[in-house]
């Protein structure tokens, strides 16, 4: 992850105590995916609602053990 995502990814932190989504194996040099990501954290900011896995875009089976 590059400086840019680690400043969101702090800034969320800093308003909800947490960042609770699995981020650990996304490809962030795939097209498209590291701009989702800040739009989703910025959106969680702006409206009070912490992101999770399913407002970034990605989706794992219920009981899946990441």
């Amino acid at each position: 992850m590059d400086s840019e995502l680690m400043t969101a990814i702090q800034r969320h932190r800093e308003k909800f105590g947490e960042f609770d989504a699995n981020i650990a194996t996304v490809n962030f040099g795939a097209p498209g995916v590291k701009q989702r990501v800040l739009e989703a954290i910025e959106r969680a900011i702006a409206t009070d609602t912490p992101v999770n896995d399913e407002s970034l875009g990605f989706s794992f089976p219920s009981g899946a053990l990441l």
